[in-house]
């Protein structure tokens, strides 16, 4: 096989496991690989496919079978919010197809007066600051994803950061 695709099999193998530790160790692989010099441009090829490709995917959230608009993965850090969610169903994915998270969200995680009934819902212009509260963490399968729901007045947010 062309030095330059090295990497194809070795993704291929991983991919077809759906272990996603096997998918981690398959990029150490193609890492450890790629600096000896016979396949430094295929790597350089890949890491440059792998670039474009992370700048086109988006992420979705579809609540009660609606999707809303998609946005843009973030960079590391910026959190990113999506809304607005009402109770119900809950999809959280990728336009690659992988899924983050799927469950139920409940009013009194969504909705301000039934999280948090003995408090009043903070006002940034009041308090000087944004922090807001969250009804509730989402476990996500993937630690470089994590999400926070955020309840509102008649509706909740979700607030997800890439780390």
């Amino acid at each position: 096989m062309n030095n330059d695709l090295f990497f194809l099999p070795i993704l291929s193998q991983a991919l077809e496991s759906g272990d996603r530790s096997l998918i981690r160790a398959a990029l150490e692989q193609i890492d450890a690989k790629g600096s000896l010099p016979q396949f430094k441009r295929g790597l350089d090829q890949f890491r440059q496919f792998v670039n474009e490709s992370k700048s086109r995917i988006t992420i979705s959230v579809i609540t009660n079978g609606i999707r809303l608009d998609p946005i843009p993965v973030p960079d590391s850090g910026n959190p990113i919010r999506l809304g607005p969610i009402l109770p119900g169903t809950c999809v959280i994915e990728l336009s690659s197809g992988w899924l983050l998270w799927e469950g139920t969200l409940s009013a009194k995680e969504l909705l301000w007066d039934l999280a948090f009934p003995r408090k009043d819902l903070p006002v940034a212009a009041d308090s000087g600051d944004n922090d807001e509260i969250a009804s509730r963490i989402l476990a996500m399968p993937d630690e470089s994803f994590s999400a926070i729901v955020l309840p509102g007045l008649e509706s909740g947010w979700l607030q997800i950061t890439v780390s």
